[in-house]
């Protein structure tokens, strides 16, 4: 795969390095987020990652704590966008509320890839997702890109144990 182009945004990250709306956001990034939502319900419409859900009820516990959510949801963050529009990068972040808090049970990252209208999913390094997005502060593409580069040396290693396997088949 080809890496693709980085480019400066004026999307703003969180903590966790998803991208949101800042309120000096450009046409062009506000655009850009919105495309890349439609790929990701696209993706969820076909199978490729869960639907999102929110099955969260506020639920009064006493007079002294109040209310809280409880329940669980499913919510889609997106990580990264490619200057092109190309790639989405989304974690999928499952949460539950109970009377005690709200916690993260799970998070999943996918690289979606929109080739005209199909969308499809390729498998990543999960690992390096989150670390990277909270280092490419103001940039979008950079987190693409190093997923896309691991992406290539694995199958450039795992091309390399073939080619030693059928040679050693061979002799």
């Amino acid at each position: 795969m080809k890496t693709v182009k980085a480019a400066v945004t004026t999307l703003k990250r969180d903590i966790y390095g998803s991208l949101n709306l800042a309120n000096n956001s450009s046409v062009t990034d506000i655009q850009s987020l919105k495309d890349a939502r439609e790929v990701v319900v696209k993706a969820a419409t076909k199978g490729l990652i869960d639907r999102a859900y929110n099955g969260m009820e506020w639920e009064r516990i006493n007079s002294r704590i109040g209310s809280k959510p409880i329940g669980l949801a499913l919510h889609h963050e997106i990580y990264d966008i490619s200057a092109d529009g190309k790639y989405v990068l989304v974690c999928e972040r499952e949460s539950e509320g109970t009377r005690y808090g709200q916690k993260t049970n799970s998070k999943t990252y996918s690289l979606l890839t929109k080739i005209r209208t199909t969308v499809k999913k390729i498998e990543i390094n999960q690992a390096l997702v989150a670390r990277n997005a909270k280092k490419s502060d103001g940039r979008i593409g950079d987190v693409i890109n190093v997923l896309i580069e691991d992406f290539d040396k694995k199958a450039f290693a795992a091309e390399k144990t073939v080619s030693k396997v059928s040679e050693q088949h061979a002799n």
